[in-house]
């Protein structure tokens, strides 16, 4: 008779990815094994690029090409600022393990482990993020791994307070987002307007979160009063319109009434989040250019 096999401390935990192609049994995303510390690190990112999030990758990725031109350091920001994410990403599906059994858009499959296993995903969360860090400072330099430092502390203040107070959220996301571009470019006009656009863009996605935060009983810009909500889409616009104006001028800035009509607006999230995520690409390479 053969013993059964000794339990893995992993063996609840992830030890699937998500691809990105359809299932054949319909929109579900197909399942492939892999290493399941893997697996744990990328499932939050990959989610997110499936859902055409993951946009502040290619606005580093693209700063640090066309400023340097050299393609070491190129490919270093793009590595690790995927690596960054994920770390980000997967710190926050942990701290919102309970939260997000309310929203239908998180998979099962990927709640599922961390609500088993929380202190072994925030350590691989944390750990990757320290390696993040130390690599930055190897390749890229002191203001890089900075940025790295800073989020550390940004990602915790947003998963445990600011999320649940409308406004504050906006305004640490978009910190978070110039930092995460902070890897790529120390110009001070190009990480307002990356952080700028990074809080329009969360304030986009908090749109989708209302019935699941109300369900929750969380407090936050997607269950704000309407007029509370309207404000802070206002100013968040008017933020970001400062930014263009300080780098491309009054012309550019004009263009900032865009967002915030999609945003505050269109009758499908969706499209209009797609609409804007074209005109930010716009707007990033038009500013990273001049």
């Amino acid at each position: 008779m053969v013993a059964p096999r000794a339990r893995n401390f992993w063996d609840d935990d992830a030890s699937v990815v998500p691809t990105l192609g359809p299932a054949a049994g319909g929109d579900r995303v197909a399942h492939t094994r892999t290493s399941p510390a893997v697996g744990a690190l990328l499932m939050p990112l990959l989610h997110r690029l499936r859902l055409g999030e993951g946009g502040l990758i290619g606005m580093a990725t693209w700063a640090a090409a066309w400023e340097t031109a050299d393609p070491l350091r190129t490919a270093s920001v793009l590595v690790l600022t995927t690596a960054l994410l994920a770390a980000l990403y997967l710190y926050n599906d942990v701290s919102d393990r309970a939260v997000d059994s309310y929203n239908p858009a998180k998979i099962a499959e990927h709640r599922a482990p961390l609500a088993r296993r929380p202190g072994a995903f925030f350590a691989i969360a944390l750990a990757t993020h320290a390696v993040v860090c130390a690599a930055a400072w190897v390749l890229l330099g002191p203001f890089a791994a900075g940025c790295g430092v800073l989020l550390l502390a940004l990602n915790p203040l947003y998963s445990g307070v600011a999320k649940r107070v409308p406004g504050l959220d906006v305004v640490v996301v978009g910190a978070m987002g110039a930092a995460v571009v902070g890897f790529a470019t120390t110009s001070a006009s190009l990480l307002l307007i990356a952080g700028a656009m990074t809080a329009i863009s969360h304030a986009f996605q908090t749109r989708d979160d209302t019935a699941a935060d109300r369900a929750a009983g969380i407090r936050s810009s997607a269950t704000a009063a309407p007029v509370a909500r309207e404000a802070i889409w206002l100013a968040v616009a008017a933020a970001f319109a400062w930014t263009v104006f300080a780098r491309l001028g009054a012309a550019w800035a004009a263009s900032a009434v865009m967002p915030y009509a999609l945003l505050s607006r269109a009758r499908d999230a969706n499209r209009g989040w797609a609409i804007a995520r074209v005109y930010f690409a716009v707007v990033w390479i038009a500013a990273t250019v001049r």
